[in-house]
């Protein structure tokens, strides 16, 4: 069978296809969704269809795969109520909260924290951080990956060590002037 027998076909059994969607989905909205996934799907895999086997039986065996597939991803995808009269479902995956931590941090005292880093450690970070892969600065710097990799995390630490103590003094000294 060929793209062209199968639409001709479709059209043949598209009331009761369009039903059964409906079935599945209780919504004609959705079920002209599913419908379309289904008939894009058969499309994609008329190759797999045998001819003497039953055409109707096999694209209602995809629409049904098709529901399955998208009540298991809707089912793993957090959502909620707003509680409106409308109803409408929040995907709770979409919000996000500003990271405090960065609001607090500005870019120049990073870059004045990283600069006083040893040479060994603060070129290999800043190329890292520009988005050289370590092969790249294990080339460039003429030295083994996982020395590369042992200094870049080196310099996140100390990095990580510097700001902490930083802060936690300014913290102490804003509470002890109160």
């Amino acid at each position: 069978m060929n793209a062209l027998e199968l639409k001709t076909e479709m059209g043949k059994l598209e009331k009761g296809l369009r039903e059964f969607a409906f079935k599945l989905t209780k919504n004609q909205s959705d079920a002209s969704d599913l419908y379309q996934e289904m008939a894009y799907r058969a499309l994609k895999s008329i190759h797999q269809f045998r001819a003497d086997s039953n055409l109707r039986a096999w694209l209602m065996t995809i629409m049904r795969n098709v529901f399955i597939n998208i009540y298991r991803r809707k089912k793993r995808r957090p959502t909620l109520q707003d509680g409106s009269s409308n109803n409408f479902l929040i995907d709770s995956i979409s919000h996000t909260e500003a990271n405090q931590g960065e609001l607090k941090l500005d870019y120049e005292e990073l870059v004045a924290t990283v600069e006083c880093l040893d040479d060994m450690l603060k070129v290999p970070f800043w190329l890292a951080f520009k988005g050289y892969k370590y092969r790249e600065i294990a080339d460039e710097l003429d030295v083994p990956i996982g020395t590369i990799k042992s200094r870049v995390f080196m310099a996140r630490r100390q990095i990580q060590e510097n700001i902490r103590r930083q802060y936690q003094i300014n913290c102490w000294k804003e509470l002890n002037a109160a």
